[in-house]
């Protein structure tokens, strides 16, 4: 959360944002391409944000932050030979009332379980997060056999069948127009609660907190979809934790559906990592992560994806260089036999540079 500190009566400004470029190479298992990407684990953003402070700690605020998609990590095909259109893309257009009773939000921005399946304290969040379809989402998976008639000529799955539909964290309500509530921060500890259309709401607890060289981040949250969400309720969290230079990172979720029928999708997500300070230039991190998901788009399908990375920060500019590796891949039924699919591999490389 935003804090800037302002004098009564003061307004102020900020503008930040950064710029996350990467070179995209994927593999699956028939044909290969290079890309070059904008990295949607971070997307490329702008930020502009305004506060005034008034006497007996009030605060007005306001949040404007725009990405600007330029053929996503996420959109880029393997038969692409021309990148995706540049759109401007809403992240938050959202004004706050800040008071020793909590801060009130209102408008297009965070609801109260967003991003509670992704505390990471790895070093490595400019490429990986336990969002696992983030490098390669619009890639479809293929048929080892030819003539299998889930797949097209080509060998492609016909339904739901690219990273993006099979993998999921259940990442709260994302970013709505909504209302929002947060406590104030209680040593550690932070409730939140939220509503938008479709009678939808969502709560959630947080806790960051450091003890001496022990670092802890962590979060549960429960959505109620309504008529907002195609599910019935979601329960997710996450937990990450630093000691010494290593880390531990988890993360789990589950949604329930009243559709007769329709499998309960579930995620969960590990990562272990540890960052070198042997560089005068800033930390080396390292880390490898795994992650699972079951019944996002077809009931029985189960999806996984292991991953290794390295980020070098560049502490004094505010930059990150990064290489990274995904190798995904699903179990799929059909007709009560599992089919043979091709693995899919996303090799990038890219650096972060904040603003």
């Amino acid at each position: 959360m935003l804090s800037p500190i302002v004098n009564a009566g003061e307004s102020k400004v900020t503008l930040s944002g950064h710029i996350n470029r990467a070179v995209w190479y994927a593999d699956d298992g028939v044909d290969t391409n290079t890309s070059f990407v904008d990295n949607d684990v971070s997307s490329s953003r702008l930020l502009i944000q305004g506060t005034r402070a008034l006497e007996n700690d009030l605060m007005f605020g306001t949040i404007l932050e725009l990405e600007f998609p330029s053929n996503f990590s996420t959109d880029a095909t393997i038969d692409q030979d021309k990148a995706q259109e540049f759109e401007v893309g809403e992240r938050k257009i959202e004004a706050f009332i800040d008071t020793a009773a909590g801060r009130l939000w209102l408008g297009q921005g965070d609801t109260a379980s967003n991003e509670t399946s992704e505390n990471d304290l790895s070093g490595v969040t400019a490429i990986s997060k336990a969002e696992m379809w983030k490098m390669g989402g619009a890639l479809t998976f293929r048929c080892t056999n030819k003539g299998d008639p889930a797949c097209d000529e080509q060998g492609f799955l016909t339904e739901k069948g690219t990273i993006g539909n099979v993998f999921d964290d259940f990442d709260g309500l994302s970013r709505q127009d909504r209302i929002r509530y947060d406590t104030p921060n209680m040593n550690g500890f932070m409730l939140s609660a939220s509503a938008m259309d479709g009678e939808a709401w969502d709560v959630a607890a947080r806790y960051d907190n450091k003890f001496g060289d022990l670092k802890l981040k962590a979060a549960v949250a429960y959505a109620a979809g309504r008529n907002f969400k195609a599910f019935k309720d979601q329960v997710n969290g996450s937990v990450s934790v630093a000691h010494s230079g290593f880390s531990l990172t988890l993360g789990a979720g589950q949604q329930t559906y009243d559709i007769e029928g329709r499998e309960d999708p579930l995620f969960y997500y590990g990562k272990v990592g540890y960052e070198l300070s042997a560089s005068p230039v800033g930390a080396t991190a390292f880390a490898v992560d795994y992650g699972y998901t079951e019944s996002e788009s077809l009931n029985n399908d189960e999806a996984t994806t292991f991953g290794a990375f390295i980020v070098q920060h560049f502490k004094d500019v505010g930059t990150e260089l990064y290489l990274g590796y995904r190798l995904h891949s699903l179990d799929r039924e059909v007709d009560g036999k599992t089919m043979n699919l091709e693995d899919i591999g996303v090799l990038m490389s890219g650096l972060r540079v904040k603003f």
